[in-house]
């Protein structure tokens, strides 16, 4: 989807022991001290399928860098750590790459993710005081809970995320590495203004991820919540009954919170 209104330029920086790849998408005639926001995809997913999203920004003044996920785009193939410290390094490390451009207003950064990808901005967002705002697109926000319900209906999901996040040790044997990629985990710790959206008919991370997120951080304090659940989208933001993708219903609430938190802050 080009457009005259941004450019689109490969980018790379070290995180983690790898260079982690990216897409900086930058608004045409910028300067400097513009806003910007670090998108991690979901697994297993490029950068470029989120050119709708980080272009829309783009084309509305903001600096966006789609990182290129360890074992997907970046780094030995094949591997990562399905959210765990090394993948949260590489979106607090893609804020210091973004921070250090000329292009950027350091104090203006917003994070971004979705699914795996919107887990990892939550709990980002949890430690990093540079984080202005989090968009957290159909995440997966308490791994012990959605385990414990695929262990019943989807045994085979249950078994491969064991595998990764683990390498076969369950949660109800050692739950601390589950915790570690669970964003309720950190409720208590996330003070910045959170959007969520997500897909009525999503069966992949459904709505209550969000809504049970939400609660979380506003019994914590956070007054700055909010959950957009679109009717008749599923977790890639397509209608059912083939009638296309709804990326207007996730990019509009986006920029007004966007422009909200970030551009006027």
């Amino acid at each position: 989807m080009p457009s005259d209104k941004y450019t689109v330029r490969e980018v790379s920086y070290p995180s983690g022991g790898i260079d982690v790849n990216a897409l900086l998408f930058e608004p045409v005639g910028l300067t400097e001290g513009a806003p910007a926001v670090v998108h991690h995809p979901s697994h297993k997913s490029p950068a470029k399928h989120y050119e709708w999203y980080l272009g829309r920004f783009a084309e509305s003044g903001y600096v966006g860098l789609g990182i290129e996920q360890r074992g997907y785009g970046s780094g030995p193939a094949g591997q990562n750590d399905r959210g765990g410290l090394l993948q949260q390094g590489d979106v607090a490390n893609g804020m210091s790459f973004l921070g250090g451009l000329p292009s950027v207003d350091p104090e203006r950064i917003a994070v971004s993710g979705h699914s795996n990808g919107a887990a990892l901005a939550l709990i980002v967002s949890s430690r990093d005081e540079r984080v202005k705002a989090c968009l957290s697109l159909a995440p997966k926000t308490d791994w012990i809970k959605a385990l414990r319900g695929a262990r019943e209906w989807k045994p085979d999901f249950y078994d491969l995320t064991v595998r990764e996040m683990t390498g076969g040790i369950p949660p109800e044997v050692d739950p601390r590495p589950f915790l570690e990629r669970s964003p309720i985990h950190y409720a208590g710790d996330i003070k910045v203004p959170v959007l969520f959206i997500v897909g009525a008919q999503d069966w992949v991370n459904p709505s209550y991820h969000c809504t049970d997120m939400a609660g979380a951080l506003e019994r914590a304090g956070n007054r700055d919540v909010s959950v957009e659940i679109i009717d008749e989208v599923e977790h890639f933001f397509c209608q059912r009954h083939f009638l296309g993708y709804r990326f207007d219903a996730v990019t509009g609430p986006a920029l007004r919170w966007l422009d909200r938190f970030v551009k006027e802050a």
